[in-house]
């Protein structure tokens, strides 16, 4: 490459020379009520998410194979498999379990505070309680 004209070096030194342009008075401010009203909307809507989750995860008689009241022929077998002690009944704990990690991952993400996250820790920890096998090394007991 060739070096740059003279006119264009004398003008690069000219602009270099200048000040930094000062933002309008307002526009502080503005950016801080956007960002705080931005984090506000976000926090709230990931608090009645997790809230959702925990409820929905708490409800008595939920198996976690049935969503959003779907009867297509799939989510009747799932159903149907949910409802038994075995495998199905694991892996649907186990997709509430990767739902509530989601839920933390994005908590965190956002900042959550301590107490917006307790309440999804207290899920998990029931859920893994859940998972654990509870019968020594024969894996819990037969039903």
């Amino acid at each position: 490459m060739h070096a740059p004209e003279p006119d264009h070096e004398r003008l690069r030194r000219h602009l270099q020379a200048l000040p930094e342009p000062l933002p309008p008075a307002s526009l502080e401010s503005r950016l801080r009520a956007s960002q705080a009203r931005r984090s506000r909307v976000l926090r709230i809507g990931a608090s009645v998410l997790a809230l959702g989750l925990v409820a929905v995860i708490a409800l008595p008689g939920y198996d976690g194979s049935r969503l959003d009241g779907a009867t297509d022929a799939s989510t009747t077998r799932i159903a149907a498999a949910g409802h038994g002690a075995g495998r199905a009944a694991g892996d649907a704990t186990h997709l509430k379990l990767q739902a509530i990690d989601r839920a933390l991952q994005t908590a965190y993400a956002r900042g959550a505070s301590d107490a917006e996250v307790a309440p999804l820790w207290e899920a998990r920890s029931r859920l893994v309680h859940d998972l654990a096998p509870s019968g020594g090394a024969n894996g819990g007991t037969s039903s």
